[in-house]
């Protein structure tokens, strides 16, 4: 009869393990998600915050371009 009791025990300790382990492995997992959408939410902002630059400028330089048009169209 202690027998049974014993297996008992070591089925639940296993059963305690592999619950510990999937919950570990799912921890991690979500970690490397959150990670992986913020990265991506860096690079977008990033991609975004260039091409907004570039747009900016390329709108600040045509009166430049235009003023050194004129002023060379004077001389």
């Amino acid at each position: 009869m202690a027998f049974i009791f014993t297996f008992e025990f070591a089925m639940e300790m296993l059963a305690a393990f592999v619950i510990f382990a999937i919950g570990y492995i799912a921890l991690f997992v979500s970690l490397m998600i959150c990670l992986a959408v913020i990265k991506g939410m860096y690079e977008g902002t990033k991609w975004s915050w260039a091409y907004a630059s570039s747009l900016t400028a390329s709108t600040h330089s045509l009166p430049l371009d235009d003023d050194k048009r004129a002023a060379t169209a004077i001389h």
